[in-house]
């Protein structure tokens, strides 16, 4: 499923299952489309007149695809997740709650801590250098479990540059109900990957609600909210491209958004030498913290550690757009 298509859907259809294929039919009545449905990863619905099938969205999840459904304002609000694919069982979840209360989780924590603030480095590093030589100070002194909460510190620090590098030095960064671009654009680029990192990790077989790090009691998806850390910068990195020195958009358009979503699909991110786009790296990476507990030992595979480097091989774009006209 990491070579799987990511379908962005953006006007009305109705999506249903079709002689064993997942067919597309359009309310404008443009041409049906067909895609094999072992081939879809996720399924991205961005308009409100798409009507979805329960078969489609069976089949689709019984061979570890995921849907996502969308606002009116383009933000993902609903996300449906693969469950026990694998052959794992109860195995992975008990194996995560077995290390609730010990010191174990606190060492996952540091090497994806110490990952986000090495991403952050590189991604201020692109317009200041001595920022970054900051960042990657913080990163190299990060303990388990974060104790002396560096990643807030370094977090406080790479806003400031990072906005002052856009040319707002007094915008600050925010989660929800944000109304301006640069946030908004933040916020949907994170749920891209946020989704990514969920259907992998329910495929897996493993326990969104037990993170290394996060712990909310109301928050069923704790373990992606550590994952993501790591990878954020991508979408750092992809503002920053899109925004700077650029006339900055005064709405969220579809345009926009679609600009995102191949942005991030297009990234090359590099894990131990090799190179992968964000399907297959968010399936390396979790494939990494089921083998870590198994054996602790094993260090998670995360963007931006340092590691020996190896052959890289080539990727092609694996996103399919249904907007105005099929690409």
């Amino acid at each position: 499923m990491a070579n799987g298509h990511i379908i962005n859907l953006t006007r009305p259809a109705k999506v249903c299952i079709d002689t064993g294929r997942l067919a597309i039919k359009f309310a404008d009545k443009s041409p049906d489309a067909y895609v094999a449905l072992d081939d879809v990863a996720m399924l991205i619905l961005g308009d409100r007149n798409i009507t979805i099938t329960q078969q489609l969205i069976a089949e689709l999840a019984s061979r570890g695809g995921a849907a996502i459904f969308v606002s009116e304002k383009y933000m993902p609000v609903c996300l449906a997740l693969p469950y026990s694919v694998n052959m794992q069982g109860a195995k992975r979840p008990a194996m995560q709650a077995k290390y609730i209360g010990t010191e174990q989780p606190g060492k996952w924590q540091k090497q994806i801590i110490s990952a986000k603030i090495r991403g952050q480095a590189k991604t201020i590093g692109r317009v200041n250098r001595q920022a970054e030589r900051k960042l990657l100070s913080m990163a190299d002194i990060v303990k388990d479990g974060d104790s002396e909460h560096i990643e807030s510190i370094a977090a406080r620090f790479y806003w400031e540059e990072y906005f002052t590098a856009l040319c707002f030095p007094d915008m600050i960064r925010t989660k929800e109900n944000s109304t301006d671009i640069i946030n908004i654009s933040l916020n949907y680029a994170y749920a891209i990957i946020r989704s990514a990192l969920a259907r992998s990790m329910a495929a897996a077989g493993l326990c969104l609600n037990f993170g290394t790090g996060h712990c909310r009691m109301d928050n069923p998806f704790n373990l992606v909210e550590d994952f993501i850390e790591p990878y954020r910068y991508i979408s750092d990195n992809l503002i920053l491209d899109l925004y700077m020195n650029k006339q900055i958009p005064k709405e969220f358009s579809p345009e926009v958004k679609n600009n995102i979503l191949a942005g991030i699909l297009n990234t090359d991110i590099e894990l131990e030498g090799k190179t992968y786009r964000i399907l297959q790296a968010v399936d390396v990476s979790v494939n990494s913290f089921c083998i870590s507990l198994e054996d602790t030992r094993r260090k998670l595979i995360l963007p931006n550690q340092k590691t020996s480097r190896g052959k890289r091989p080539s990727m092609e774009s694996n996103t399919i757009y249904f907007n105005e006209e099929m690409q």
